[in-house]
Parts: structure tokens; C-alpha cells; sequence
């Protein structure tokens, strides 16, 4: 196999016959084999009628084995690129023709050639002597009795692929998959017709005539009972309630029957406090841009030991909190989302965290009374179970649509953030 450094082209020839390789047998005289070489540079132009540097390797055992001859030579080309030399005529770097035991062969021709006449050389080639004449064999064997077989070559370059064969036959029917999960649920029908009318009774006072249904009793004593500071009197249906007078709190300005809130909340005023009610609490809302769910490198499973036992893989469904206390004692500090929220001080308010998964969705079905991006966002909740997915964490759809959903998405992922914190 030849490379080529420059893509010059090169033609070996081991001529075998009487009158390009000559054996002398004559002791004073060394054994000479020809080569011949077309030299090209790199432009595929053909080198002619120019002086070229070589150097000839005889190499043992493979193409990359030691060489056991070298020499160099300094030759011309004629006008068709065409070189001639003699291996074993040129100058000795290393060894003599003569010392070159045949039988131990394989042996590898290696040429390195420099087409300016130096010996920079910039083309190389190797190839396997394939034959050896007989008279150089026989002078270094001392016997006519053919030696062991040398081993196998280098396997060949791997074929073309050959063309695709026909189609085989279908094969059999596979099994039916897995029933598939229940679809949602339709839309509401349209209203049915009206029933008939029913039959009433009359109870004590009233009085039913045809479609007519009267007080036999009119203007009854009647008791009002209940809580509060408002108390009521008088009779059916004439009624005094009597409501003491009221006292204007902060923010509040009283003005006839008036009641005015002086301080309104408005929603979507992300100056103001945002908040939305989860279990009976106000739930503060701040959104602070986009993060990981966990710091890049960072490594391990989060163990949720702050919470319920069965939750110990997965984090508290209900408490973010709790959620962003073990994630914040495992990874440490970092640029990632439950160290931002834990680390968050905004209208002089510390105690932010990184919501769960049932605050989210508590955030999602009040989405009207809120100015937050629509997008997913990080909940605390991960999915670390040996089982399931230890590098995911749950990501919830704040789009708009009442039960958006929510996925399982890549811890190192991008996603936005918003803290929480409870009044």
C-alpha cells in the first residue's frame, strides 16, 4: 500500500526477466535489481527531464517491519516522468544487497522520493516482493529445496456493497399493544327538555288554588337568630335591622353608605405583592427569570428527608419549603433554581422558596390574578427513585388552560422560576 503525501502517483516495476534484473554470481560483484518509478507532483503534472532524490529500504517480515537495506540515489527523469534506477547500485546507508537473506522472508519494498533532487522526501510507498529472482534466493538459501511457507498476507480492502437482496416475506401478526390511557373527558351535551310539573302541597299558612298559591297567615312574628353585631325586629313582613356603626381599618375610608379601599391591589402590578390562596393561606408570588434545577455539576440524588417517608424520593407534593431545604443542604450554593428562591429577599421578605408540585398547580388554576410569563416552570418535586428518572424534576405548564399538566424534564435543563412564599 502506497501513501501519498502530495498525490503523486508512482509505478513500481520488479521486472523478473534477463534484461531488466540482473544476477552476477561472480563474488566481486554485488546483485542489482531494477526499478522503475513515474513521478507526478502535486498537480498531477508529470516531473520530466529533472534530477530526483530516492531512498530504498529493503524491510523484514511486513511493511512497516525493520529494514535490513537502505540506500539512496540520485537520478533524472526522462520526458515522460519516467525514473530508472538500480536497488542495490546506489549509495549504502544501511547493510549490502548481498547480506539480504531471502528465506527469511517476507520482504517490503519501501521508496521515499523528494522530486526536487534532495532528500526531503515527501513521497512514500511500501509493497510486498512477492517473488524473489531465483538466483538471489538460491545464493542466500545454499539450497534448491524450497523453504516453508510464509505466512498469510494482510487481508484486502473490504469489497463495495453488494446489492440489496429482495424483500422477505411479512411475517406474522404481533401481539395487540397495551390498552391505551382514558381519553378526556367530552364536552357537556346540550340541556334536555323540561320535565312536567310537579304536584305541590300546601303546609301550614298557604293555601293552593288551581295555579294560585296564597298566605293564610300573613305578617307572623318572626325570629332572627345568628351571630354578629347586627340584631333585627319587628314583624313579617316588615323588618328593622339595626347595624352599629363602623370604624375605617387601614386603608379603608368610610363615606355614607360607601365603603373605598384606599390601598387596592391590582392585579398584575408586579410592584405590589401577587398572590393566590393555596389550603386556606395567601400564597406570594415573585417570578425571577430562568435557571437549572440544579447547579451544573452537580451530582447525587436528592434524599427528601424533611418530609413524609413515602416521599423521601420525590420531595413533599404540598410544602415547597420543606422541598427547598433538602435540595439547598445537598447541592450547596450555586447558580440554580431552589438556592435562588432560598437566598431571595424582596419587599423585605426572606423567607421565599421554591414551590411543590400542588403549589404550582394552585398558581396555575388562579393564573387570572396574576402577571406571570406564560411558560413551564421548576416545581420542587423531583423524580429520584432508583427506579424511575434520577435526573429529572417536574416542570408544570402555566399556560392558561386549567390542567395544563406537567412533565418530567432534565435537572441541568433551562426553566423559568418563580418563588413563593405563605402569609
Amino acid at each position: 500500500m502506497f501513501t501519498n503525501k502530495k498525490k503523486i502517483a508512482t509505478v513500481l516495476f520488479i521486472c523478473l526477466t534477463h534484461l531488466s534484473f540482473c544476477i552476477y554470481t561472480m563474488a566481486q560483484t554485488p546483485e542489482k535489481m531494477s526499478y522503475q518509478a513515474v513521478i507526478r507532483d502535486g498537480s498531477n503534472t508529470l516531473v520530466v527531464n529533472q534530477q530526483v532524490g530516492m531512498q530504498i529500504s529493503i524491510l523484514q517480515g511486513s511493511a512497516n517491519g525493520t529494514a535490513v537495506f537502505t540506500e539512496t540515489h540520485n537520478a533524472p527523469t526522462n520526458a515522460n516522468g519516467l525514473v530508472s534506477i538500480e536497488v542495490g547500485g546506489g549509495t549504502a546507508v544501511l547493510g549490502s544487497i548481498n547480506g539480504v537473506n531471502w528465506a527469511n522472508g517476507p520482504y517490503f519494498i519501501k521508496t521515499e522520493t523528494d522530486p526536487t533532487g534532495g532528500s526531503n522526501y515527501t513521497i512514500t510507498g511500501t509493497s510486498q516482493l512477492l517473488s524473489v529472482p531465483y538466483a538471489m534466493y538460491a545464493a542466500a538459501s545454499g539450497s534448491s529445496i524450497p523453504g516453508p511457507q510464509g505466512p498469510a498476507g494482510a487481508t484486502g480492502a473490504t469489497g463495495p456493497q453488494g446489492p440489496a437482496g429482495n424483500d422477505g416475506a411479512t411475517g406474522p401478526q404481533g401481539p395487540a399493544g397495551a390498552t391505551g390511557p382514558q381519553g378526556i373527558t367530552g364536552a357537556t351535551g346540550p340541556q334536555g327538555p323540561q320535565g312536567p310539573a310537579g304536584s305541590y302541597s300546601a303546609g301550614t299558612g298557604i293555601s293552593i288554588n288551581n295555579n294560585i298559591i296564597s298566605n293564610t297567615q300573613p305578617d307572623q312574628t318572626v325570629s332572627i337568630n345568628g351571630t354578629g353585631i347586627s340584631t333585627a325586629s319587628g314583624t313579617y313582613p316588615n323588618f328593622t335591622i339595626n347595624t352599629p356603626a363602623y370604624t375605617a381599618g387601614n386603608g379603608i375610608e368610610l363615606n355614607g353608605q360607601s365603603i373605598i379601599n384606599t390601598m387596592p391591589f391590582t392585579f398584575g402590578d408586579t410592584t405590589q405583592p401577587q398572590f393566590v390562596f393555596h389550603r386556606g393561606k395567601k400564597l406570594f408570588v415573585k417570578y425571577i427569570g430562568v435557571k437549572s434545577w440544579r447547579p451544573v455539576g452537580g451530582t447525587g440524588q436528592v434524599s427528601f428527608v424533611s418530609c413524609l417517608p413515602s416521599e423521601i424520593y420525590t420531595g413533599s407534593y404540598t410544602d415547597g419549603s420543606l422541598n427547598t431545604i433538602d435540595i439547598v443542604n445537598h447541592y450547596g450554593p450555586g447558580s440554580y433554581a431552589a438556592f435562588a428562591c432560598d437566598t431571595l429577599n424582596f419587599q423585605g421578605s426572606s423567607n421565599w422558596y421554591l414551590p411543590s408540585l400542588s403549589e404550582m398547580i394552585a398558581v396555575e388554576r388562579q393564573l387570572d390574578i396574576l402577571s406571570i410569563q406564560l411558560d413551564e416552570y421548576w416545581a420542587t418535586s423531583s423524580w429520584t427513585s432508583n427506579t424511575g428518572n434520577a435526573s429529572e424534576a417536574f416542570r408544570v405548564a402555566i399556560n392558561g388552560n386549567i390542567g395544563g399538566g406537567y412533565v418530567l424534564a432534565g435537572q441541568q435543563g433551562i426553566s423559568n422560576i418563580f418563588c413563593v412564599r405563605k402569609n
